[in-house]
């Protein structure tokens, strides 16, 4: 299920909403200057949370295919995950990625998740990387799209 897409004129960055209240970011690794005009970076979701950032520009590893971390906006505060990705990426990387923000996610709101062997299997847990995976490949399409 794909959400809405957000776009603003202050970033090329595009956020995605869910129920919860931390959004998920994407945009490309190429993106870098504007991300660290949109965003502040932080190492853990305590520190998020707490609000004690990482005032230092980030800077993804040029061999990674994608990256994730916890930001803020500068403008309005909303906190979210930021997804960068490399233009030419593979499936199982967008869900790798998309694991790393229902990780993210559940540490930041003191959620549980359970094995397969429990009752529901899990399964909040896995409709969550989906609606990740969807909104991921909901960017490349859009951002595809946009370039032609």
């Amino acid at each position: 299920m794909k959400a809405e897409r957000l776009t603003s004129k202050k970033t090329k960055t595009i956020a995605y909403q869910n129920l919860y209240p931390m959004n998920l970011y994407v945009n490309w690794m190429t993106e870098v200057n504007d991300v660290n005009d949109f965003f502040y970076f932080y190492d853990s979701t305590k520190d998020l949370s707490e609000d004690t950032r990482d005032d230092r520009p980030f800077n993804p590893s040029p061999m990674s295919d994608a990256c994730t971390v916890l930001v803020r906006e500068k403008d309005g505060g909303s906190v979210g995950v930021l997804i960068l990705l490399k233009k030419d990426i593979k499936i199982s990387v967008l869900a790798h990625e998309a694991v790393h923000y229902v990780d993210a996610l559940y540490d930041y709101l003191n959620l549980y998740s359970q094995g397969f062997d429990d009752p529901g299997g899990n399964e909040h847990y896995a409709y969550l990387v989906e609606w990740c995976v969807d909104q991921l490949e909901d960017f490349i399409e859009f951002k595809s799209k946009k370039n032609r």
